[in-house]
């Protein structure tokens, strides 16, 4: 058996010398890949550090703009005004909203950050507890050393200066005879020192005493308290005045075709005015006096009546004044209407030289209010329970009484309103 020899394929130099060169050719083009991929890389690695240059480039604006910023503030708290409007024009300028992003509370000073400028001695609140909170303000009293202390450095005399003693007689300063509860309250908000002297029990014993007077009683009911004495009990309020407004229909005169006649219809305003050691007075403001009214229809402080009611000793003529008595929720009042001022009903027998008869009697009011409620306002409102009029002539010894009918339409309650210059300042010291 013959070996058979298979033919080789013939190969030409032309295509032996591009076998060659193919070689080379992957070279190049690998070396082109790395290249363009390197450089590729670089150009992601530049992007970064151009990205990460621009975040600092802002974070250095911020800060240099948070800095002006906390020097104006600064600059504000201390008084220089005209350098703390140039430091905050130049925060502005390099970041506009820099007031909504910086947070000034927290880069304030621990002791800036104080609740407030008091220190009592070995007592705190509770912040973990919100149900004892009340139990733990009634628990709190004065050092004897120091009530407060300033929250920031001053060269001024501080009032923590002062001894506690004088503290309290200034406060009585505050209440006054006029019995201003309200401007001891809001003392009271200045801090937990004032806190505590405004719950102080002989202030508020003598508050009480100014109210009640002998029928003051220990405060056993409410639980020890002469505050919470003072504030539940019933009593009418001092710092302004009970006002109600009722009106009718009047007929005007006949017009001069004789087919029409006129009805008006005229609003006007009781009022109301008690004072802490047992006097009142009483007037009424037609609607035409009241043009200062507000939409509610309420009579404010800008009527001359209303604030001379502030002295017990004003009078004039149709001013009613007198006395009153409380008696749990319901006050009893005698009033008598003032006469000073010319009588002109007297002319009228000036030829006869005779007084008119009708003057002679002598006219007064008895008057019995109910003290309630309006919503959760203690102590506003006033509703009328008795209402009549005594007359005693003194030539024929007659009396004649005459009863109102306490219709809701003609005598509505009477609602309390605030007068603010009747707290405006303080005459006389508040004392036993």
């Amino acid at each position: 058996m013959s070996d058979e020899i298979l033919p080789t394929p013939c190969v030409n130099e032309e295509e032996r010398e591009e076998g060659r060169g193919e070689s080379p050719s992957l070279e190049e083009e690998l070396f082109t890949f790395r290249e363009k991929w390197k450089n590729e890389l670089e150009d992601v690695r530049s992007q970064k550090l151009g990205h990460n240059h621009a975040l600092k480039g802002k974070e250095a604006i911020e800060k240099e703009a948070t800095r002006l910023f906390l020097l104006g503030s600064e600059a504000e708290r201390s008084g220089a005004f005209y350098e703390a409007i140039l430091f905050y024009k130049k925060a502005m300028h390099l970041v506009p909203d820099i007031e909504s992003k910086i947070d000034v509370y927290s880069v304030r000073s621990q002791r800036e950050r104080q609740d407030s400028e008091t220190s009592l001695e070995d007592q705190a609140l509770s912040e973990d507890n919100d149900e004892c909170l009340l139990a733990q303000l009634q628990e709190l009293s004065v050092g004897e050393k120091t009530f407060c202390q300033p929250s920031l450095p001053q060269r001024a005399t501080h009032i923590s200066s002062l001894p506690l003693e004088l503290i309290i007689y200034i406060f009585r300063w505050v209440v006054s005879n006029d019995l201003d509860i309200r401007s001891l309250e809001n003392l009271s908000l200045v801090c937990r020192g004032f806190y505590v002297c405004a719950r102080d029990e002989e202030l508020w014993r003598i508050a009480c005493e100014k109210v009640w007077g002998e029928n003051t009683r220990h405060p056993r009911k409410y639980g020890g308290s002469w505050r919470t004495m003072f504030i539940e009990k019933p009593h009418p309020l001092f710092h302004g005045c009970y006002i109600s407004r009722t009106g009718y229909v009047r007929q005007g005169e006949q017009g001069l075709d004789n087919f029409y006649r006129p009805f008006h219809l005229v609003y006007y305003y009781r009022m109301v005015r008690f004072f802490p050691d047992g006097g009142l007075l009483s007037t009424c403001l037609w609607s035409l006096e009241l043009s200062f009214l507000s939409s509610c229809g309420i009579p404010g402080d800008g009527h001359p009546m209303i604030t001379r009611m502030r002295d017990r000793s004003f009078r004039q003529q149709g001013l009613m004044s007198g006395y009153y008595k409380l008696q749990k929720n319901k006050i009893s009042a005698v009033l008598k209407r003032d006469s000073t001022g010319t009588d002109n009903t007297y002319h009228r027998y000036k030829r006869r030289q005779q007084p008119n008869p009708q003057s002679e009697g002598e006219s007064t009011f008895f008057v019995e209010f109910e003290l309630t409620f309006l919503g959760r306002r203690a102590h506003t409102k006033l509703a009328w329970s008795k209402y009549f009029n005594r007359i005693y002539y003194k030539s024929t010894g007659e009396e004649v009484i005459n009863n109102f009918d306490l219709k809701p339409k003609n005598f509505p309650p009477l609602i309390f309103s605030r007068v603010k210059s009747y707290t405006a300042m303080s005459d006389t010291l508040l004392a036993s």
